[in-house]
């Protein structure tokens, strides 16, 4: 007759045996939660534009009556 042996007192082999049998198979669900990335944050990728020499234009000119300003020298004029 087999006695009931509890599993602390097992071996570390048959412990990790009795584990994986109790697992599962997640069937292709990925168990990683995901995070909606905020749209208030700054994202390198999105503002990273190809300019070919000439800064990008902007419906937006501020207080520069329309000049566009780079360490104190005019770089051009919308």
């Amino acid at each position: 007759m087999n006695q009931f042996v509890p599993l602390e007192k097992r071996s570390k082999r048959q412990q990790r045996q009795v584990y994986a049998a109790r697992r599962g198979s997640w069937n292709g669900v990925n168990p990683v939660s995901k995070v909606i990335p905020s749209g208030k944050a700054y994202r390198r990728s999105k503002t990273r534009i190809d300019w070919d020499g000439e800064p990008p234009r902007s419906s937006w000119r501020g207080d520069l009556g329309g000049l566009c300003y780079s360490a104190g020298t005019v770089l051009s004029r919308w």
